[in-house]
């Protein structure tokens, strides 16, 4: 039982709120509450974000002397530190304000942070649909910035569901969702496993829909040929099929 109970109120009170904010670096920590989740980099976003965090700072000012044992101290000195870095990174250029990285990172590792650890069935399966949640967050962030006739792919390995969320937010703009699943890759992660002829003669499944515009369908089976991989044209169910068979 801990003597400064006012101070584990606030600390459990910040870690909830930058587990909300932080949705991606939730799921990397191995907290699951907000899997479907994107950070909200929005004006309001952020605005609600810097009041959350002015109104922790008010109360880790206003705490009461209490007793703490050496963990306790240093766990404030580093709530003041990270209320600062925060407050810093809200009014500088170098993230969300100016930093393309930034969204970009988040997007890829909000999927990728899904599947790090082999899961059973039920807890797969929701990991996949909260995959699925965030890359349609992902689009939805796209769609301002789309041209009409813009094409839309993707690389992940489910497909049928995928191409259902995201073919029509697409085509809301006037571009077009050709869904795609290379072939290619290994369990490794990062720079270091990059390889230049990754899809060197692998197969892509590329999945049309009845409502797929048939050059659109072709633009992307060329680019997967320009890269070396070999387009295998099925649809969304068939490859779906497939891959639950594999």
């Amino acid at each position: 039982m801990t003597r400064a109970p006012a101070l584990a109120a606030v600390l459990d009170d910040f870690f909830a709120a930058y587990y909300r904010q932080n949705p991606v670096s939730a799921t990397f920590i191995g907290i699951h509450d907000h899997d479907d989740r994107l950070p909200d980099y929005s004006a309001r976003g952020m605005d609600d974000a810097a009041t959350q965090w002015a109104a922790i700072r008010r109360r880790v000012r206003a705490l009461p002397a209490e007793p703490l044992t050496e963990a306790e101290a240093l766990d404030r000195a580093l709530l003041d530190g990270v209320l600062d870095i925060l407050a810093w990174e809200d009014a500088s250029a170098h993230f969300h304000r100016g930093n393309p990285c930034l969204y970009t990172g988040e997007a890829v590792f909000g999927v990728m942070a899904l599947f790090l650890r082999d899961l059973p069935a039920p807890a797969a399966a929701r990991r996949i649909e909260a995959a699925i949640a965030r890359m349609r967050a992902v689009l939805e962030s796209m769609l301002p910035a789309l041209k009409r006739g813009a094409i839309v792919t993707d690389v992940g390995s489910v497909k049928a569901s995928v191409v259902q969320e995201l073919e029509p937010l697409v085509a809301e703009v006037g571009g077009h969702f050709v869904g795609s699943h290379p072939m290619a890759g290994a369990e490794k992660m990062g720079a270091g496993a990059a390889r230049a002829d990754l899809f060197l003669g692998a197969v892509c499944v590329v999945t049309p829909t009845p409502h797929s515009s048939p050059e659109a369908t072709g633009r992307v089976e060329q680019f997967w040929r320009a890269v070396g991989a070999c387009p295998l044209r099925l649809t969304p169910e068939r490859q779906a099929a497939i891959d639950h068979a594999i």
